[in-house]
């Protein structure tokens, strides 16, 4: 046999994946000794070394490996036979919004007020108080609160927390954060999410729990952690969520809370929380709880905004979706909210709806909210005859036309039916349907039944009665209104204040109506808002509707 022949056969070239398997294990033991960046040059070296591209690609899989031997995954599956722990219920923080244990990113654009948010909600669990905007907190745990926040310098951060109330000066003059106020790291600071900015993390975390507090982390904000991680990836690329992987893992490990700040990339305050965040789609799937702030209206052509008002929205995976809210954040500082912000949204939608109309369906919402804001309902028939007037005969239309465009403008949410009233020539058919647009002001609500007024105009659609405008308006302040007098020939009432403004609303020789009957205005007071109304005898039905009086007539009216 030809032994010198076999012993000098070269032996087959080892494959790539081999190669970088022998890379993980050597490095695998000395991972600790190195900083992360230390860590990147070796395992570039080692690539070199071995004739292997020493790019991106072939570094992460190296680092993610070596990663995995240091922290392996544990099989925590069901097995047949096992006992099935079901999963604790939810802890509310802050009940709805913010959950214990779990990992939220909050989404916005820049200057909407992410920091001061939070900074208000940290104020409210330190100082005990029982909710924040009407949301329950659960403030009598103790918690450690840690400020991970690249995204800002030190004096921004020394304002912020000055007007927050977490950053006093003691007796010596010294600015000294709360005792709750663990940590605070701010521009200036050398922190990030890579391996050692983790672990840094994590023991703060550890240190926190020790204390017997929960660590609460507010980070902000995601891409100026990256950045100060030495981390270069692409906001579109699919590894742009592989570094909030990483960190969630690790923290979940601990209990911890999380509150990750995030840049919206989409300007428009029409979109979704999940849809509105920079980066890869992926991006979404990591956080268990989404909250995101955005503006209701968009700013105007020269970018200033008339509405500051803010809608906070929330998705995830807690079993629980609040509503909406609706929040404005106060010029000097603080928060307050509006509510729920259904009606609100609905209206911000119609007024983009009415901006975006054009040809007929412009004109016909001109006209209607025309008469609208003189606190005249609008049939088809009285559409149809304005439209002739205004177009001079030159662009008439037909009732049919003006029914189409009225129901156009009811999709849009610009338009709605409130009434009836008989039709010229009555012959008892069917009343005609009175339109208004959506800018018809909400009628005030008052004390009670006995104090209202039916105003045939909507924007004051009840008045009170009352023998003197004096008496009215303590009847206010003491929040009930005195019964009305016995129906009279002449009567005095007081249109409604609004604070210490009281409206004349009603012309003299205008009609109103009281108790289902009409009366005719005669005098007023501009100076306490007092009318006096009086009802001529003999009056009937028919001539209120042969005078086309515009106040709506009961069917069961006795006159």
């Amino acid at each position: 046999m030809d032994t010198t022949a076999n012993a000098s056969k070269p032996s087959e070239p080892k494959t790539t994946r081999a190669v970088l398997d022998e890379i993980v294990q050597e490095l695998t033991g000395s991972a600790d000794h190195f900083t992360e960046k230390e860590f990147r040059i070796a395992i570039k070296d080692a690539l070199r070394q071995r004739d292997l591209d020493a790019d991106r690609e072939n570094v992460d899989a190296v680092l993610q490996r070596v990663e995995e031997n240091l922290d392996p995954l544990v099989d925590s599956h069901y097995k047949r036979g096992d006992v099935w722990a079901d999963d604790p219920e939810v802890n509310w923080i802050w009940d709805g919004w913010v959950a214990e244990g779990y990992f939220h990113t909050l989404i916005a654009m820049q200057k909407v007020g992410k920091s001061t948010f939070l900074l208000n909600l940290i104020a409210e669990l330190i100082q005990r108080t029982q909710s924040f905007l009407n949301f329950p907190l659960l403030s009598e745990k103790k918690y450690g609160f840690v400020l991970v926040g690249p995204d800002m310098n030190r004096r921004l951060w020394g304002k912020y927390g000055k007007l927050a109330g977490l950053l006093q000066e003691d007796d010596k003059g010294q600015a000294k954060w709360q005792e709750q106020i663990w940590h605070v790291f701010a521009e200036e600071d050398e922190i990030g999410i890579d391996r050692d900015g983790i672990k840094r993390l994590v023991t703060i975390a550890d240190e926190i729990k020790a204390d017997k507090a929960h660590p609460i982390f507010v980070m902000d904000s995601y891409r100026a952690l990256l950045a100060g991680s030495g981390i270069e990836i692409e906001e579109n690329s699919s590894r742009y969520a592989n570094p909030l992987r990483q960190l969630k893992k690790a923290l979940g490990k601990t209990g911890a809370t999380v509150i990750l700040l995030h840049h919206s990339g989409i300007t428009s305050s029409k979109r979704s929380a999940a849809e509105s965040n920079a980066g890869n789609a992926a991006f979404n799937s990591v956080p268990d709880q989404i909250l995101s702030l955005k503006w209701l209206a968009d700013a105007g052509a020269d970018g200033n905004r008339k509405d500051r008002r803010i809608v906070l929205s929330a998705s995830g995976r807690t079993g629980r979706v609040m509503p909406d809210q609706l929040l404005e954040q106060s010029p000097d500082w603080g928060w307050f909210t509006h509510g729920e912000t259904g009606d609100a949204l609905l209206k911000q939608n119609a007024l983009n709806e009415r901006d975006r109309l054009a040809a007929d369906d412009a004109v016909c919402y001109d006209l209607l909210n025309t008469r609208t804001g003189n606190g005249q309902g609008t049939t088809t028939s009285d559409l149809q005859d304005l439209r002739e007037t205004t177009s001079q005969g030159r662009g008439s239309w037909s009732l049919a036309k003006v029914n189409r465009l009225l129901r156009k403008l009811e999709r849009k949410g610009l338009a709605f039916i409130d009434g009836s009233k008989p039709r010229p020539g009555d012959m008892g058919g069917t009343p005609a349907k009175v339109w208004w647009s959506f800018e018809r002001q909400e009628a005030p609500k008052f004390a009670n039944e006995a104090a209202r007024f039916a105003n045939p105009d909507p924007r004051f659609a009840h008045s009170h009665v009352s023998e003197t405008a004096s008496s009215a308006k303590s009847g206010d302040e003491a929040g009930v209104w005195p019964e009305p007098n016995p129906v009279e020939p002449v009567k005095k009432w007081t249109t409604p204040a609004h604070g210490e403004r009281w409206i004349a609303c009603h012309p003299v020789d205008s009609q109103v109506t009281y108790e289902g009957k009409v009366w005719t205005v005669s005098q007023i007071n501009l100076a306490t808002g007092e009318h006096v109304i009086t009802r001529p005898p003999s009056l009937s039905k028919a001539s209120l509707r042969m005078i086309d009086m515009q106040p709506f007539i009961d069917e069961d009216e006795e006159l």
